[in-house]
């Protein structure tokens, strides 16, 4: 067994010194995330908590909306994480985390089951208690097509015959569903 301490020297063994410096190095940069996370601990924002979303999107070929429930919290490497799961047949289910940029929050997600990336983008709120957030998603939709809308996170549950007509009141143009996808493509392109 070797000896952790040099008693002829009275100081540890050079190994021992090696390791702990070694581990130092290694937990040194992580102090000042550390200490970031631990100011945000103490401080609840409004963006924190269970949500509702809704947005439209196209579910086999019908232009329809999707309930969804969202779960925000604080993060250790990013300000904020997000965890969204989705009810449709399928359970879709993504996790992600969300930065800000100017007056806006970015929420990107990566899905659990699949290889998919989808990004929300809402007013922040900028600290009120703010209980429905208007925004836009981006991504492709159940069949496979790019597409964006509107989506809307609510801190209450919005009925279903009402939905359409509460993601559209944050929107300038009322009367349409904010709903785009493109166009399939009528011929393959040769891939290099």
């Amino acid at each position: 067994m070797p000896n952790i301490w040099d008693a002829s020297q009275h100081q540890p063994a050079w190994w021992l010194l090696v390791l702990l410096g070694a581990i130092a190095g290694t937990l040194l940069p992580l102090a000042p995330t550390v200490i970031r996370f631990l100011s945000r601990v103490r401080h609840k924002s409004a963006i924190e908590g269970n949500w509702y979303s809704y947005h439209f999107t196209f579910l086999k070929g019908q232009a329809t909306t999707v309930e969804s429930q969202v779960r925000v919290s604080k993060g250790f490497r990013h300000t904020y994480v997000a965890a969204l799961g989705q009810n449709v047949d399928s359970k879709l289910e993504y996790k992600g985390y969300i930065t800000r940029e100017k007056d806006q929050l970015l929420f990107i997600y990566k899905s659990i089951d699949h290889s998919e990336t989808v990004v929300n983008r809402f007013q922040d709120p900028l600290g009120s208690n703010s209980n429905r957030l208007y925004g836009l998603w981006l991504s492709y939709d159940h069949s496979q097509t790019i597409a964006c809308g509107a989506i809307i996170l609510s801190r209450d549950e919005i009925a279903e015959d009402q939905r359409m007509q509460e993601i559209a009141k944050g929107y300038e143009q009322h009367a349409a569903r904010p709903l785009v996808r493109t166009k399939p493509l009528l011929m393959r392109v040769k891939r290099l």
